[in-house]
């Protein structure tokens, strides 16, 4: 039964590594794609007296992009963070294992599919 044990935390010392290579990739995707809009932003010409509604909606557009790619980053910076401090795949609300294959298609999920029905949170879309 102790080996059973064992073998269940080394497949979970595996899984959280390639979880967290996997974020990590992520993350430096996201910051490159969030640099070039930030680029885009500061390189929008002053808007023209005819065209200044245009531009104005480029840039909000270019903003909320921005600022989902920030939010995004945010929380997966977090998830390395608990990867590292131990308290990945713990459910923050109920305090029990979040099954892998949900941290697998959702990294930065912090709730059991549970907790997140009943927060309303299960079928949030992430960026």
């Amino acid at each position: 039964m102790n080996e059973n044990v064992a073998l269940k935390a080394n497949d979970l010392v595996r899984i959280h590594t390639a979880i967290r290579l996997k974020i990590e990739e992520e993350i430096a995707a996201k910051t490159e794609t969030r640099d070039r809009k930030l680029d885009e932003l500061q390189n929008l010409e002053r808007p023209k007296s005819d065209d200044r509604s245009q531009q104005l909606d480029a840039r909000e557009v270019l903003s909320r992009e921005i600022t989902r790619l920030n939010l995004k980053l945010l929380a997966l910076r977090e998830t390395v963070d608990r990867i590292k401090i131990g308290t990945y795949g713990i459910c923050r609300h109920c305090e029990e294992s979040i099954p892998v294959n949900r941290l697998q298609a959702m990294p930065e999920a912090t709730a059991c599919v549970n907790c997140a029905d009943e927060r309303g949170t299960l079928h949030l879309v992430h960026v």
